[in-house]
């Protein structure tokens, strides 16, 4: 709504690496290094001056187009993913095949987020990540999938033990310990 290209929304396709380096408690130091977020999280070589298609690994889909050939032999919108990664898995099946373009020569305005924004959103993040373990499992395999779930248990069980024990000297966030609460509640009503 600035008028910016929102970096953010094109991103790289996920990996463990990605997980451990900006989805985890490491997440705050490693923001702090360009060639990784650029090499591991988003693609910050669009150049949206350029008036020409820049090519990208993924769109999200606030504004995709494409062929409807395109988009059923991609196998449409998968319905298994409650919020989050339904983009994210059309463009990698649709990559599969085909280059994905970004045409800067065309702007929209894009409220991100707007679909939801409310005041508490912390299960937006279980959301998040239980729709990532969706994604490694329909398209990475048994392998990553275990090991992405065992960390990001492993890394909301670190955090909220964290959370507590600064808790109990009147600095614990409430938001984090409702955010990775959520996320394993929901993880454990999912794969029990």
């Amino acid at each position: 709504k600035d008028g910016m290209l929102q970096r953010r929304y094109f991103q790289r396709y996920p990996t463990i690496l990605q997980f451990i380096l900006f989805y985890s408690v490491t997440a705050k130091f490693f923001f702090k290094f360009p060639y990784l977020i650029n090499k591991y999280l988003q693609n910050n070589e669009i150049n949206p001056k350029s008036d020409k298609l820049e090519y990208t690994e993924q769109i999200p889909c606030a504004f995709f187009l494409t062929s409807r050939k395109d988009f059923e032999n991609a196998g449409r919108m998968d319905e298994r993913y409650d919020l989050f990664f339904e983009d994210v898995d059309l463009s990698y099946q649709i990559h599969k095949d085909k280059r994905l373009a970004i045409d800067t020569s065309v702007s929209i305005v894009h409220y991100g987020g707007a679909s939801f924004v409310t005041s508490d959103d912390y299960w937006l993040h279980g959301r998040f990540i239980l729709s990532m373990i969706i994604f490694f499992d329909k398209n990475y395999g048994r392998v990553r999938t275990f090991m992405l779930k065992i960390l990001a248990v492993i890394n909301s069980y670190i955090i909220l033990f964290f959370e507590n024990i600064k808790k109990v000297f009147g600095k614990g966030s409430e938001y984090r310990i409702r955010k990775h609460s959520f996320f394993i509640k929901e993880f454990k009503k999912k794969y029990r």
